[in-house]
């Protein structure tokens, strides 16, 4: 199973024909003590596979949620059977950690090893860092998925049906 390195890209890009692109993005709400995940599996055309969305207690940094994401997303798209991918995400200390085969003593150090760990399940997988408006579509629904909805988790699933999409 083949690790990549990909460089640092600015704007969303779709992936190869035979891969998805596992987008992911978390955010903070401090007030409410909680934090939002969200994850965004989209095909080669751009278009929308699947997607999830959560509230989670609040991690203690940032970097930790960033990294629980990413191993969340990872378990998503195995869930799903998707195991030829590109996992983007905005935080390039958690992509360049995912790349690091030497043990991190950091606090998010034994979640990135469960995403390397999970990583090996895939055929092929990548990690790629992207500017945030590269990661929009998961970031903005990571912000917003807060105060869409009051905890639990949403699974948005789309499938394209004689031209036309079935959402279940």
């Amino acid at each position: 199973m083949p690790i990549a390195a990909t460089p640092t890209q600015i704007h969303w890009q779709p992936p190869p024909m035979d891969r998805v692109k596992i987008n992911f993005d978390g955010a903070v709400f401090k007030d409410e003590d909680i934090a939002g995940i969200d994850v965004v599996v989209r095909d080669s055309q751009g278009m929308v596979m699947a997607s999830l969305s959560q509230n989670i207690p609040l991690p203690h940094s940032v970097v930790n949620l960033e990294t629980l994401v990413a191993c969340r997303a990872l378990e998503f798209s195995l869930e799903l059977g998707f195991d030829k991918a590109i996992l983007e995400g905005d935080s390039m200390i958690v992509m360049a950690a995912l790349r690091d085969p030497s043990p991190s003593l950091a606090s998010y150090g034994l979640l990135v090893r469960d995403a390397q760990l999970m990583a090996h399940l895939f055929t092929c997988i990548s990690f790629q860092h992207v500017g945030r408006v590269g990661n929009n579509v998961a970031h903005n629904l990571a912000n917003h998925w807060f105060f869409s909805l009051d905890g639990g988790c949403s699974y948005l699933n789309f499938c394209s049906l004689s031209g036309g999409f079935a959402y279940y």
